[in-house]
C-alpha cells in the first residue's frame, strides 16, 4: 500500500498515459515514406498497432488506483486482486517503452532537418542523461527486487539495517548503489551480502 508522495506520482504516470493515448489519436505516422495526416487514417493505424497494449496499461492503472482508494480493513480480497492487476500493468507500461524508438527516430529526422548542430548537441547531451537516469533506475528496482525477493544463501542482504526506513528512503539507498555503479569507484555504503547480489553486482 503507498500513500502520500508516491500516491500522488503515481496517478500523475496514470493521467500521463491516458494523455499519452490521446495524443496518439493525433499523432501522424510515415507510410511508404510519406506522412499521413488524415485523422481517420491515423485513429486505424494507432488501433490496429499500439492501441491494446496502451489500453492494457490504463485500464490496470486505473484498477489499481481504485485499490488504492478503496483499499481497507473491509476491501479485503477485491483490494487485493486489483492490485495485482496493477503489477499487470507495469509489465505492460514496460513493453509500451518500445515505442520510444519510434519517438526517437522522429525526433532525430526532425532536429536534422529544422535546428542547428549546437542545439542538436545539446538535446543529445539531455537524451543521454535521461537515459542514464532510466537505467540506472531499472537497477536501482532490480536491485530493491533482490534485496527482498531473491533467495539469501548466507541468511543476510543487502537491505538489512535500511528496511526500517520509509519505502522512499529505501528506494533512493538503491538509487544511489546503482548510480555508484557508473563511476570507477563505485563506492557505496551498500554492499552486496549474498551470491545473488555479488553476481548481480558484478555483471
Amino acid at each position: 500500500q503507498i500513500s502520500g508522495g508516491l500516491q500522488v506520482v503515481a496517478f500523475l504516470v496514470m493521467g500521463f498515459w491516458m494523455l499519452d493515448m490521446c495524443v496518439s489519436f493525433c499523432t501522424g505516422f510515415y507510410q511508404g515514406g510519406e506522412l499521413v495526416l488524415r485523422r481517420r487514417d491515423i485513429a486505424i493505424h494507432y488501433v490496429r498497432t499500439w492501441f491494446l497494449l496502451d489500453i492494457g496499461c490504463v485500464l490496470a492503472d486505473v484498477l489499481s488506483g481504485i485499490s488504492w482508494l478503496v483499499s481497507s480493513e473491509d476491501a479485503g480480497v477485491h483490494g487485493a486482486g486489483l492490485l495485482r492487476l496493477g503489477k499487470i500493468g507495469r509489465v505492460l507500461r514496460v513493453l509500451g517503452m518500445i515505442r520510444m524508438a519510434r519517438f526517437s527516430r522522429l525526433l532525430q529526422q526532425v532536429m536534422g532537418q529544422r535546428v542547428s548542430e549546437h542545439l542538436e548537441l545539446i538535446v543529445e547531451i539531455v537524451k543521454l542523461f535521461f537515459l542514464i537516469l532510466w537505467v540506472s533506475h531499472c537497477t536501482a528496482c532490480l536491485w530493491f527486487a533482490f534485496g527482498y525477493q531473491v533467495p539469501s544463501d548466507t541468511g543476510h542482504r543487502w537491505r538489512d539495517g535500511w528496511e526500517l526506513g520509509p519505502i522512499q528512503y529505501q528506494y533512493f539507498t538503491a538509487f544511489h548503489w546503482s548510480v555508484s555503479q557508473w563511476s570507477a569507484a563505485g563506492s557505496t555504503d551498500t554492499s552486496p551480502r549474498n551470491t545473488a547480489e555479488v553476481a548481480l553486482a558484478t555483471f
